[in-house]
């Protein structure tokens, strides 16, 4: 039987990391974070989260894209240091579409948008 604890939304766990998102939106970190793959201050509220081997990618409830953590293959956007790691900070991953889900995997991210004539009304 599952276990419901209260004021937890989801839950996700990377190789060394496990990370917990609250109702509200705010996002826990615990493990592991030599490549900064615990959540970087000052993150915005969070609807949903996805964990990769040495990454996290999160989806805000503006709707944006987040993501931090080991990116050596491009897994969170362009790199921002000498080992490929997206640390201290997060990158913003522009997309074209609205955002309905993110998964991630080893040294992969992946992100379902709604088509742009979905958007449109189906005028598109």
């Amino acid at each position: 039987m599952p276990l419901v604890v209260p004021g937890w939304k989801d839950v996700a766990a990377s190789w060394g990391s496990i990370y917990v998102l609250k109702d509200d939106g705010e996002l826990l970190g615990f493990g592991r974070d030599d490549h900064g793959q615990l959540p970087p201050p000052g993150l915005p509220p969070v609807q949903a989260i996805a964990a990769g081997s040495e990454h996290c990618i999160a989806l805000t409830k503006a709707g944006k894209v987040l993501a931090w953590g080991w990116g050596e293959h491009g897994n969170c956007g362009e790199p921002t240091d000498a080992r490929g790691d997206v640390k201290g900070h997060w990158n913003e991953i522009d997309m074209p579409g609205s955002v309905r889900a993110v998964f991630a995997g080893c040294a992969t991210s992946f992100v379902v948008a709604a088509a742009q004539h979905e958007q449109d009304g189906g005028q598109g």
